[in-house]
């Protein structure tokens, strides 16, 4: 693969979007470069899921289902078991982009429910036979080697207490070492699982201050539609004066008035000046929203670390949700570090003087981000 096309790949995964072909149910939009819902594929493959979940079916019964309404191999006969397999295990249905081993929420559009997909893994899970039944190692893919730089894997090393506890498996993190000789030592999962868990409660927004914090960006988004409403009504009146004037200037040319080079450029410079108003109304009408739209989901992720954060055995939600707070995670020496994204970065510089001040959400460390995103 050359440079060219894994940094497409990259730019397209920051955004949210899959660089690959879209899952069934899903079709690659060539205009916008997006995957978006397939209409009518998209109520095949939610039917096949809900059919599935009602435990009864098999996954055979689900490859002819999907034969039966069109969803077939390019020969026109049933899908593979272990394709229909993956279609209804693909976590793509539930906002959540797999590649290259690692993890991104996904921008597109959603049309299987979280909690049917949940009870179709579930039921997968039940009729999977032990033996064949692999670790999920959730930290997987989230950090890099700190001194070298390569990836850091997962293994079960299994322990044996005769007298006491039986056969007891443990997790280890470690370094892939594929470049080097790396000296880092392994890390125990319930080490990992610790220190990321601080990671993500000192990006969190006291309780107490989620509720004053959202009538305060209600607040915000009345006045900014307010202002945007009435900028967009000064630019429009622009508009139609520019409107008259040019209307006027087509008169005076076709009464021969005007000079034909003087009607150029003057139609010219009231044109420019006309597109130059319509971007300026676009802008303060998408401006306006974006920004709050963006502080909104702000303090929702920063209101919810805390609750991921003391939940118990979410190990997976866990590592995602810690992409959402930062960034470069690294181990060093068996600890855990990351560069928390803007906002909560904010957050976990302020973590010790919002302790001291929990009923106050005038925090000057964390209003810093909200003033830098406003237009």
């Amino acid at each position: 693969m050359s440079e060219n096309v894994k940094r497409g790949n990259r730019q397209k995964l920051r955004k949210g979007i899959l660089p690959n072909k879209a899952p069934y149910g899903y079709f690659n939009e060539p205009r916008l470069r997006t995957i978006e819902i397939d209409p009518v594929k998209s109520k095949i493959v939610k039917k096949a899921f809900e059919l599935f979940a009602e435990g009864e079916s098999s996954i055979a019964n689900i490859s002819r289902f999907f034969q039966k309404f069109g969803i077939t191999r390019y020969n026109g006969k049933m899908l593979h078991l272990d394709t229909v397999k993956r279609i209804i295990s693909n976590k793509f249905y539930v906002g959540i982009i797999n590649f290259g081993g690692e993890t991104y929420e996904g921008t597109h559009k959603l049309f299987i429910p979280p909690e049917l997909f949940g009870k179709i893994q579930k039921i997968l899970e039940a009729r999977e036979h032990p033996k064949n039944k692999k670790h999920n190692f959730a930290f997987l893919g989230l950090a890099k080697c700190a001194k070298c730089g390569c990836a850091i894997t997962a293994e079960v090393k299994h322990k044996c207490y005769p007298t006491t506890r039986g056969n007891v498996d443990y997790i280890y993190y470690r370094c892939t070492k594929k470049k080097t000789d790396c000296s880092q030592n392994y890390l125990r999962e319930e080490l990992l699982e610790q220190q990321l868990r601080a990671i993500v409660e000192k990006a969190s927004l006291p309780t107490s201050w989620t509720k004053l914090w959202i009538e305060r960006l209600d607040k915000e988004e009345t006045e900014e539609k307010t202002n945007s409403e009435n900028q967009v009504t000064k630019f429009s009146s622009e508009v139609q004066e520019i409107d008259k004037k040019l209307d006027r200037l087509l008169e005076g040319y076709l009464d021969q008035i005007v000079d034909p080079q003087v009607y150029q450029q003057k139609k010219n410079e009231l044109m420019e000046l006309k597109i130059r108003l319509k971007e300026k109304m676009a802008s303060v009408s998408k401006n306006g929203s974006e920004w709050l739209g963006l502080m909104r989901e702000f303090v929702e992720v920063a209101a919810d670390a805390a609750k991921i954060a003391r939940a118990k055995h979410n190990g997976e939600e866990l590592s995602f949700f810690a992409k959402k707070v930062g960034s470069d995670y690294l181990v060093s020496n068996r600890r855990l570090f990351c560069v928390y994204k803007l906002g909560f970065a904010a957050l976990a510089t302020g973590a010790g003087a919002a302790s001291a001040i929990p009923d106050s959400p005038e925090n000057p460390f964390l209003w810093v981000w909200m003033e830098s995103n406003h237009p």
